[in-house]
C-alpha cells in the first residue's frame, strides 16, 4: 500500500516523506476496509429512490414570450449606436 501512496503522490506532484507515506497508507487501508464493510449490508428489501424526499419536480408550462425588444433594451443604454451598446475604448 505504501507503493500506491507514493505513486499517487508522484502523480499529484506532491512531495511526501517516508513517514507520511506510511501514515497515509494506514489511513487509506482503514478507508478501504470501511468501504468494504458497506458491501456487507443487505439492501435487497430497500426500494430504489430517485429523490430521497419523494417530492416531484413541479414544472411550469413552456410558453414563448417576447418581453424584451431591442428598442426597450436600448432605451436603458447610456449610449447606443446601430442597436448596440457604445462603450469607451479600452485598448489603443
Amino acid at each position: 500500500m505504501i507503493g500506491e501512496v507514493k505513486r499517487m503522490a508522484k502523480l499529484a506532484r506532491i512531495g511526501i516523506t517516508e513517514e507520511e507515506a506510511t501514515q497515509f497508507s494506514t489511513q487509506l487501508s482503514n478507508l478501504l476496509n470501511w468501504v468494504e464493510q458497506l458491501n456487507e449490508i443487505d439492501l435487497s428489501q430497500v426500494e430504489w429512490t430517485v429523490h430521497p424526499t419523494g417530492q416531484e419536480q413541479v414544472l411550469r408550462e413552456d410558453v414563448v414570450r417576447i418581453e424584451n425588444t431591442v428598442d426597450d433594451i436600448m432605451a436603458n443604454a447610456p449610449d447606443a449606436k446601430f442597436n448596440m451598446f457604445s462603450v469607451p475604448k479600452v485598448v489603443e
